[in-house]
């Protein structure tokens, strides 16, 4: 979603969309200032045994901004002290990337999940070597992107 669109998130589903009363009671304990993070999003999720998709929907419906993404997406890189080298990244992780940016640059947000966990990693490390290596990171779990 652009910045245009922030604090309309809601126009992103059917006017009719219903929300799951239970996901929204722990919603509206967990937000500040209608903002929420990425990690107390899947938290609900995994507490309520819902899906993220359903939990990011629900935030949509409230209009909650979800913030501090896990892979670092939402974090400002544009700065030159943010530039990595490749050569910055453990080779295995590397290794790990390189079918994705030979796939055609994408690379889904549970895939990238599932590259730190098989190496270990920071999430947020995953998502600066893909940066680093130019793919683009899609489908977000909570549906931001």
């Amino acid at each position: 979603m652009s910045h245009q669109d922030a604090q309309h998130y809601a126009a992103k589903h059917a006017p009719d969309t219903a929300m799951n009363p239970e996901i929204a009671a722990e919603i509206q304990q967990s937000a500040i200032q209608g903002k929420m993070t990425c990690a107390q999003a899947h938290q609900i999720a995994s507490k309520l045994g819902v899906s993220p998709s359903e939990v990011g929907k629900t935030l949509d419906l409230q209009e909650i901004r979800i913030t501090q993404c896990q892979l670092g997406l939402f974090a400002n890189r544009e700065t030159p002290d943010s530039q990595v080298r490749l050569e910055d990244f453990p080779p295995a992780l590397i290794a790990g990337l390189e079918p994705f940016k030979a796939a055609g640059e994408t690379l889904s947000c549970c895939e990238a999940w599932e590259l730190a966990k098989q190496h270990t990693l920071l999430k947020a490390l995953v998502g600066a070597a893909c940066d680093a290596l130019q793919i683009k990171i899609v489908e977000c779990q909570l549906g931001t992107f």
